[in-house]
């Protein structure tokens, strides 16, 4: 049913749970579906990179997302889950949506690492149901 899932990861106990439900949900459907795994570093503003050589900013955001990724794949590989992992940098929820085309699930937690931009702007989760091409299941 769902052959290519989703799953969108920032490091938050509310993206681990995500996982951890797809993983059950992959399991459940027989082992047939893929997980993709999501890390999308966010747009990094000037004021952020104070004291950084600016040719490292990409190194250092990729070596922080695959530290992210690290126990979320330790996770996957003990439940015999298929997946692999993607790295973006942009607007998360702009990001998600972009590549939701490519999928038949989304499966993300209902709230991040930021709880300012949230309030503020609206969550990425709301804002991914609203704009996203295919079914998004979210974990609380």
């Amino acid at each position: 049913m769902y052959e290519k899932i989703l799953v969108p990861v920032d490091g938050s106990e509310h993206s681990h749970l995500a996982v951890t439900e797809a993983a059950k949900l992959v399991k459940k459907m027989g082992g047939t579906s893929t997980i993709t795994l999501l890390h999308v570093n966010p747009d990094i503003h000037f004021i952020d990179t104070a004291g950084i050589d600016i040719d490292q900013i990409d190194d250092l955001l990729e070596k922080e997302g695959r530290q992210i990724l690290a126990p979320i794949h330790q996770l996957l590989a003990k439940q015999e889950a298929a997946y692999h992992s993607i790295y973006k940098s942009g607007d998360p929820a702009e990001e998600i949506t972009a590549v939701s085309q490519e999928f038949d699930l989304i499966i993300m937690g209902i709230r991040g690492l930021s709880t300012l931009g949230e309030v503020v702007f609206g969550s990425v989760s709301h804002k991914v149901i609203q704009t996203s091409a295919c079914p998004v299941l979210i974990i609380k």
